[in-house]
């Protein structure tokens, strides 16, 4: 038990945060990349990028990992240089996202770097 007061977590709790967090997550991109002026050319190589699972977690189910777009520095560069694009002229203050815990350099650190908001 990790502390008295507390009720003991279980993996079943665990993988059901999990699982609303990438739907949170996969909601957040879905409605937002769409609202993103940039080129085709640019959307297609960022779609390129992220990787398709199929049938994970569950049959029928098609699973987007997005931690390939970060690792390609070409992708990461795009995904920034167009969330950069059309933050640039806005009054930004914090830049807040959902990072990996083995993320060496996080991409809402560059993001908050870019629009200078840190």
């Amino acid at each position: 038990m990790w502390k008295d007061d507390e009720e003991p977590v279980s993996w079943e709790g665990i993988l059901e945060i999990f699982r609303k967090n990438v739907d949170n997550v996969a909601n957040l991109l879905i409605n937002t990349i769409p609202k993103i002026r940039c080129t085709e050319r640019t959307i297609e190589n960022i779609k390129r990028r992220i990787r398709s699972i199929y049938n994970f977690p569950k049959k029928d189910i098609i699973f987007r990992d997005i931690t390939t777009l970060f690792q390609d520095p070409k992708g990461l560069k795009d995904v920034v240089g167009e969330f950069y694009k059309r933050y640039k002229n806005s009054t930004v203050d914090a830049v807040a996202g959902i990072e990996p815990g083995d993320s060496s350099l996080p991409e809402s650190s560059l993001m908050s770097w870019e629009l200078d908001a840190f």
